[in-house]
């Protein structure tokens, strides 16, 4: 079997504080893009204000280790005729304020490996730290919290709750980490105007147009102030324009406000612009190069 497996598809429901609420989009087959071809560099077309409430600075600093895994194997059907392994011995670093990309073709495991950075799957062996804590260790209410309070999730079909507001939907992770309304309420506006999105706070997922629930998503992502984004495939349902808004997006999320991210794509083209490429392929890592940012 030569695909990766993923794990399921979790379908939208009413907040329980357990669980996340959302899990991995799938992945869209790869485009033919050109290895090292490079977009050139744009200025964003949309202008984002920084909270009140977050630092901001011109340059970003790299900090301590933020995601350290070493020798992670993901092995599915163990002990079954049929056992597939799909990560073979990963060894990832990520440093606080540094935006990554993990690129590769369909099937290469990259989806398998954003499960696992992102605490929705467990790793067969190996060692995961993240910021700080031990995810072998951690028990599933723990994982549940790391979840929700240290990762902001983006995915390439948004994953937004409808016949619910985009306010609504920005505030839900607050709802799971227990903040009062009015603190939810406050945060979800000042987010909705950071993304450019004060005008649709009222507008459920079916009245937005992809670029615009793509921009929610985001500011959902941001609620609870995460130590780390993590995007799949982010722009992959959208045109070209409106997936260079997205993108200008991230950037000035990570230089305005020092966020960690961690892009996963199967675009040459997006990976370029980002501090550091990893190429994952055949469930290994195959080589890290620097990127334009």
């Amino acid at each position: 079997m030569a695909d990766e497996i993923k794990s399921p598809q979790a379908k939208e429901q009413a907040p329980n504080p357990s669980k996340t609420g959302w899990t991995a989009a799938e992945a869209p087959a790869p485009s033919q893009g050109q290895a090292g071809e490079f977009l050139p560099s744009i200025s964003p077309d949309m202008t984002i204000q920084p909270l009140d409430d977050i630092a901001v600075s011109d340059t970003v600093h790299l900090g301590e280790p933020i995601i350290q895994m070493k020798n992670i194997v993901k092995t599915f059907y163990i002990g079954e005729p049929n056992e597939l392994q799909i990560l073979h011995g990963i060894d990832l670093t990520v440093r606080r304020g540094e935006f990554v990309a993990v690129v590769g073709q369909s099937g290469a495991g990259k989806s398998t490996l954003m499960n696992i950075i992102g605490v929705l799957d467990k790793p067969t062996e190996g060692d995961y730290i993240l910021d700080g804590v031990d995810v072998a260790k951690a028990k599933d209410r723990e994982l549940s919290s790391i979840r929700n309070d240290k990762i902001g999730f983006v995915f390439q079909t948004f994953n937004l709750i409808p016949r619910t507001t985009a306010l609504k939907n920005v505030e839900l992770p607050m709802l799971y980490a227990g903040i009062s309304r009015g603190e939810r309420m406050r945060r979800a506006k000042e987010l909705m105007a950071l993304v450019g999105m004060e005008d649709r706070m009222s507008h459920q997922p079916n009245e937005l147009s992809g670029g615009q629930k793509q921009r929610v998503a985001i500011a959902r992502a941001m609620s609870n102030d995460p130590a780390i984004i993590l995007a799949d495939e982010p722009t992959g349902a959208l045109d070209s324009a409106t997936g260079r808004m997205i993108m200008d997006l991230f950037h000035q999320l990570h230089r305005e406000q020092g966020k960690t991210i961690v892009l996963i794509t199967h675009s040459n083209e997006l990976a370029a612009e980002t501090q550091r490429i990893v190429t994952i392929s055949d469930g290994r890592i195959v080589s890290e190069r620097k990127g334009m940012a």
